[in-house]
C-alpha cells in the first residue's frame, strides 16, 4: 500500500522592509504562513492509478515532489508497504530508490539511442540481464521497431515511452507522471495513455499522475482526485466524478456542464421535482437532447467541435448548452428535453 496521510506543506511569508518574499522556514507563529498543500490523505492499491486533477498553481506538482521525496513536508507522513518515507533532511541524497518521477523534459541522454538509454540504467547488472531487461521493456512500452533512434529523432510520446522504461528497468514500486500528455498530440497521447495503462498493471506498481486536463484525468484514472488550493476536495471514481461530482467545482472542472437552480428545472423546463430538498443540479449537455415534444429554447450560438455541434440556447430565463448532430442558425427555435435520471442534484 501506497498511503499518504495529512500531508501539509507550509512556507513562511517573511515581511523585509515592506517586501514580502515566501521563504521555506519552520513554522513561527509570529509570520504568516502560506499553505501550498494542506492535510492531503489518501492511500492506493497495486497495479492502481491515481490521477490527481487541478488547475494550475493549485499545488500539483508540489505534492508529487514530497511524494517523491524530493522536497520537506511541514507535516504528515508518506509510506510504502507498510515503512514511512523520509524527506530530504533524513538523507544524503533526497528522493527514494524505488519511487521515480517522470518529468515533462523526459531527461534522456541525447548522443545515444533510446535502446541504450534503457540499458544505461541497468549498467551495475551483468550483460545477460541487461539484455534481457532491455528487451522486455523495449516491448512493454512498444518501442521495439524505433529502438535505434536517437531521442532528437523520436516524438515527443516516443521519448515519454522511453522515460518512463528507464524508470521502471530497475526496481520500482511508485511511478510518478507530471502532466505526462501536456505536450503531445492527440495521436501520441492516446498511444502514451494506453501504454501507461498497460506498463501499471504488468508491472504492479503504484502510480499517481497530476494533470489539468479532465479528459486524461477521466480517460486513465482508477481513482480521481480533485485538488483546489492545496486540498484535495474529491476522491472518486473517474465516473463518479463526471456523473455524480460531490461539488460544483469537481462538476466544473471535469467537463462541460449545466448548473441550475432546482426551482427553475420546474418554471422553465417543466420537470417535476417537488421531493428534491437540494437547491441546485447538475445537467451534463450530452443529457439534453432536441425533442418536439419538449421546451422551447432559442438559439444563442452554435458552435463546430469536430464531430458535433455545442449549442447555446436560452430557453425562458435559463442558459443551456447542449450538443447536436446537425447545425442551426442563431435566433431559431428548438425544442427540448432532459434525461431526468440524468439529472444530478447538489
Amino acid at each position: 500500500m501506497f498511503k499518504i496521510q495529512n500531508l501539509s506543506k507550509s512556507y513562511s511569508l517573511a515581511i523585509n522592509q515592506g517586501i514580502k518574499t515566501s521563504c521555506e522556514l519552520k513554522p513561527e507563529s509570529e509570520l504568516d504562513q502560506i499553505k501550498t498543500v494542506e492535510n492531503i490523505s489518501f492511500e492506493i492499491k497495486r497495479g492502481e492509478i491515481l490521477g490527481v486533477l487541478g488547475e494550475n498553481g493549485s499545488g500539483k506538482s508540489t505534492l508529487l515532489k514530497m511524494l517523491a521525496g524530493l522536497l520537506e513536508p511541514t507535516s504528515g507522513t508518506i509510506s510504502l508497504n507498510k515503512s514511512e518515507i523520509g524527506g530530504p533532511s533524513t538523507k544524503l541524497v533526497a528522493g527514494h530508490e524505488n519511487i521515480k518521477l517522470i518529468h515533462q523534459s523526459y531527461n534522456l541522454f541525447p548522443n545515444i539511442s533510446l535502446e541504450e538509454n534503457i540499458k544505461y540504467h541497468l549498467r551495475f547488472y551483468n550483460e545477460e540481464y541487461q539484455n534481457s531487461r532491455t528487451a522486455y521493456l523495449l516491448e512493454l512500452c512498444h518501442l521495439e521497431d524505433i529502438k535505434h533512434k536517437l531521442p532528437r529523432q523520436a516524438s515527443g510520446g516516443e521519448q515519454q515511452r522511453t522515460a518512463i522504461a528507464c524508470a521502471i528497468s530497475t526496481p520500482t514500486d511508485v511511478l510518478l507522471l507530471d502532466e505526462p500528455f501536456s505536450n503531445l498530440d492527440v495521436f501520441n497521447s492516446e498511444i502514451l495513455k494506453n501504454q501507461i495503462v498497460k506498463v501499471v498493471k504488468k508491472e504492479k506498481l503504484y502510480a499517481v499522475f497530476v494533470t489539468h486536463d479532465a479528459h486524461d484525468a477521466l480517460s486513465v484514472s482508477d481513482k480521481l482526485a480533485v485538488i483546489k488550493d492545496g486540498k484535495i476536495i474529491s476522491i472518486q471514481t473517474p465516473i463518479d466524478s463526471y456523473q455524480k461530482p460531490e461539488n460544483e467545482y469537481v462538476a466544473g472542472i471535469t467537463g462541460l456542464c449545466n448548473i441550475l437552480k432546482v426551482r427553475e428545472l420546474n418554471t422553465f423546463l417543466n420537470i417535476q421535482t417537488e421531493n428534491i430538498k437540494k437547491k441546485k443540479c447538475i445537467i451534463r449537455p450530452e443529457n439534453i437532447y432536441i425533442n418536439n415534444e419538449g421546451s422551447a429554447a432559442i438559439i444563442k450560438k452554435c458552435s463546430f467541435r469536430g464531430d458535433r455541434f455545442l449549442l447555446e440556447v436560452l430557453a425562458g430565463k435559463i442558459s443551456l448548452i447542449l450538443f447536436s448532430q446537425q447545425a442551426f442558425m442563431p435566433d431559431s427555435e428548438i425544442f427540448i428535453a432532459i434525461e431526468k435520471e440524468k439529472i444530478w442534484f447538489l
